[in-house]
C-alpha cells in the first residue's frame, strides 16, 4: 500500500484540481462525506445514544472537510457543534461551508470556549479537522492548539471516541512525529492514499484504526496515470497481509532439499549458542532446505543438540558445496578470525544477509567494509541485506543523527549499496535507489533478546528459495512480526517469548495463504 509525504498529498491535491479538472469544494464534499459516513457507522451513533457530536475545524481544506461533515451528520438528525480556530472569526476567511452550517443553525463557536470536561453536553464523538498534511512538527502549534488537544484528550478519556480527518492534527504527514502536542485518533480516515506520517511512529500511536477512502479514485486509475506525476523517485509503502500473500513463494510439490536452497549461518561463541540456533530454527522453519551451522568446535555439539537437522563446520571452505545463502554475525566473536570470515563473504557469497556481530565489524572497519560493499555492488552481486536495531544503526552511520528512522535507513542503504532492515516499532526497510517499506505487524513482546537473530534466520530462508533481497525482507519482516503478534494474543505481549515466534510461524504462513484471497 503506497504512502504519501505531505508534499505528495498537495502534488496530488493540484494533479486532481489542474490536469483532471476535479474543482478543490468537489474534493471536500467527497472527504466530508466519507468522514461522516465512518461518524454516522458508529453504534453509538446508529443508537442515538452518543450524546453531541462536535467537529473541530481549521482554516485548511481538512477544516472544511470536517465542516462538510458537521453538515452531513446534522442532517442526519444529529445534535452538532462545530468549534472554529481563532483565524477562521474572521469574516474575510469564511468558508461557505461554515456559512452553511450557521445557516442550518448549528451552533458555532471559537475552540477556546470548548469546556472538554466530563458533565452535561461533553462530546460522544469528535471530528478533528484542525492541521492536515501541511503541518511540520517543527513549527510552533500555538498555545491555543495545545490547549485544545489537552481537551480533546480529556473527553476521550471519558468516552468521546475522536476521528482525525486525513492525519490527526499536530503529527508530521512525512515522519510521524509531532510538536509540542498532537490529537490521539480512535479512526483516521485518510483520503485517497495513507500518509507516511500514520505508520512510522509515534504516530501510530496516534492514528487509531486508519481507514482508506478513495474519494472516487480507482487504484488502476492511480497506478496507471496519477502516482508517477506526485511521487518523484521514492515510493514510500506500508507492508500489508495483500502485499505479503503475493509475495509469498509458490512451494513446488515435486521439489528437493536443493530446490529449496542451502543456508550457512556464521556466528555462534562460547557463549552465545543460542543465537545462532534460533536463526538456524527459524531458517529452517521458514522453508529452506539444508542449513549448515559455521561456527567454533566447542560449541559444535550443543547446536547439533538444538538444531540436530543442520550440518556443522568451522569454516565455509570445509563444506562440500557452496550455499546460497551466507547469514552471518548472529552470536559472532568480537575476534580477528570471525571478521576474516565476514568479510569473505562479502566477497564471495552470493546471496548476503549482516547481522548482530557481523554489523559491529562493519562499525569497526567502516571504509574497508564500504569499499567491499560498493564493489559487490558495482560488480551486479545481488544486495545484501542488513539488520540493525537502533544502537547498532548508531555504530555503522555515526554520521546519522537518527532523528527520522525512514531517512537513517535510506542513508545507510545507500552508504553501503545494501537493503537495510531498520529494527524497531514499525521496522523501516530501505533499498539504495529510495524505494521504502514500512512494516505494519508487530508489538513490545518482541523487545527481548533474540527476536532478532529469528528475522535474519526468516529473510534467509526466503533468499534461499529465489526471491530477491528486498522482497525477502519485506516479507519476512511482515512475517516476523506477524507470528509475534500471533504469540501476543495468546500469551500476552508480557509472555511471549522469541521462541515463540518460531512456534508460530506454521499459522503465520496459513494466514498469508489466506490473504490471496483477500481484497485490500
Amino acid at each position: 500500500m503506497r504512502l504519501l509525504s505531505g508534499n505528495d498529498a498537495r502534488s496530488l491535491d493540484f494533479y486532481i484540481i489542474e490536469n483532471l479538472v476535479v474543482p478543490a469544494d468537489v474534493l471536500a464534499e467527497r472527504a466530508g462525506i466519507a468522514l461522516s459516513k465512518a461518524c454516522l457507522s458508529l453504534p453509538q451513533v446508529i443508537r442515538k445514544g452518543c450524546g453531541t457530536i462536535d467537529v473541530f475545524a481549521g482554516k485548511g481544506m481538512n477544516g472544511v472537510d470536517a465542516l462538510v461533515c458537521a453538515r452531513e451528520v446534522f442532517s442526519c438528525g444529529h445534535k452538532v457543534r462545530v468549534w472554529i480556530m481563532p483565524e477562521m472569526n474572521d469574516p474575510a476567511n469564511e468558508r461557505w461551508q461554515l456559512t452553511v452550517c450557521r445557516k442550518l443553525g448549528i451552533p458555532v463557536s471559537d475552540v477556546t470556549q470548548y469546556p472538554g470536561e466530563a458533565g452535561n453536553g461533553i462530546s460522544g464523538v469528535i471530528i478533528d479537522g484542525i492541521f492536515g498534511t501541511s503541518f511540520d512538527s517543527g513549527r510552533e502549534a500555538g498555545h491555543v492548539f495545545c490547549s485544545v488537544v489537552d481537551k480533546i484528550s480529556v473527553a476521550r478519556e471519558s468516552g468521546a471516541y475522536v476521528i482525525s480527518a486525513d492525519i490527526p492534527s499536530g503529527l508530521d504527514s512525512d515522519t510521524g512525529l509531532s510538536g509540542a502536542s498532537a490529537v490521539t485518533a480512535d479512526e483516521t480516515v485518510t483520503f485517497i492514499a495513507p500518509k507516511i506520517g500514520l505508520f512510522n511512529y509515534p504516530g501510530r500511536n496516534h492514528a487509531g484504526r486508519i481507514t482508506v477512502e478513495k474519494l472516487g479514485f480507482s487504484d488502476e486509475l492511480l497506478d496507471s496515470l496519477i502516482w508517477s506525476e506526485v511521487t518523484g523517485n521514492q515510493n514510500i509503502y506500508a507492508i500489508t497481509m495483500r502485499s505479503a500473500s503475493v509475495l509469498l513463494p509458490e512451494r513446488v510439490a515435486d521439489g528437493h532439499k536443493g530446490v529449496f536452497g542451502r543456508v550457512a549461518f556464521i556466528g555462534g561463541s562460547k557463549n552465545m549458542a543460542g543465537a545462532v540456533c534460533l536463526c538456524a530454527q527459524a531458517c529452517y522453519r521458514s522453508g529452506a532446505g539444508l542449513v549448515y551451522l559455521i561456527v567454533p568446535e566447542e560449541i559444535r555439539d550443543s547446536c547439533l543438540k538444538i538444531v540436530p537437522e543442520a550440518v556443522t563446520a568451522v569454516s565455509i571452505e570445509e563444506l562440500q558445496v557452496k550455499p546460497d545463502v551466507v547469514i552471518a554475525g548472529p552470536g559472532g566473536s568480537d575476534t580477528e578470525g570471525f571478521t576474516g570470515m565476514v568479510f569473505r563473504s562479502i566477497d564471495t557469497a552470493d546471496k548476503l544477509v549482516l547481522d548482530a556481530q557481523a554489523l559491529h565489524v562493519i562499525a569497526d572497519h567502516p571504509v574497508e567494509a564500504e569499499r567491499k560493499l560498493n564493489e559487490r555492488f558495482n560488480a551486479g552481486i545481488s544486495l545484501p541485506v542488513i539488520t540493525p536495531h537502533p544502537g547498532e544503526m548508531k555504530k555503522i552511520m555515526p554520521e546519522d543523527k537518527g532523528e527520522n528512522r525512514i531517512k537513517s535507513a535510506c542513508k545507510a542503504a545507500e552508504k553501503y549499496k545494501c537493503v537495510c532492515v531498520l529494527k524497531g516499532a514499525g521496522t523501516v526497510i530501505a533499498e539504495p535507489g529510495g524505494n521504502v517499506w514500512i512494516n505494519t505487524t508487530g508489538n513490545s513482546s518482541m523487545s527481548k533478546g533474540g527476536s532478532g537473530d529469528i528475522l535474519a534466520g526468516v529473510i534467509g530462508a526466503f533468499m534461499a528459495q529465489g526471491m530477491g533481497s528486498s522482497d525477502s525482507a519485506v516479507l519476512g519482516v511482515f512475517l516476523h512480526g506477524l507470528c509475534g503478534d500471533i504469540a501476543a494474543k495468546e500469551m500476552s505481549v508480557y509472555s511471549a517469548n522469541p521462541v515463540d515466534i518460531i512456534r508460530k510461524l506454521s499459522e503465520g504462513f496459513k494466514e498469508i495463504i489466506r490473504g490471496r484471497y483477500q481484497d485490500g
